[in-house]
């Protein structure tokens, strides 16, 4: 995640990092770590995301990245999914 800020902060160091996502309410609490810097802003990599909270921003993440992709690029990953999802559902079947 990149943010602006002029906290003296440096590279490798520990964070907690709060936010939410646009239209959302929930509150994220990720543990992260400061990976790179430049005057005003500041790349952090999160370290802990509770599961229910990384899938959720997971899904909303891949939303965005489709809205923006243009429609032909989206369709082959919708094709994509569809077929992972049936192959983890006869996957399952077969046990």
């Amino acid at each position: 995640m990149a943010l602006s800020t002029f906290v003296p902060l440096s590279i490798g160091e520990d964070v907690q990092v709060q936010f939410t996502l646009p239209g959302h309410k929930v509150l994220f609490l990720a543990e992260s770590r400061i990976c790179w810097l430049k005057t005003g802003h500041l790349g952090i990599r999160f370290v802990f995301l509770s599961e229910p909270h990384k899938s959720e921003l997971q899904a909303w993440l891949s939303r965005k990245l489709e809205e923006t992709l243009p429609e032909f690029i989206a369709e082959q990953f919708r094709k994509l999914e569809v077929r992972s999802q049936a192959a983890l559902s006869s996957g399952s079947h077969s046990r």
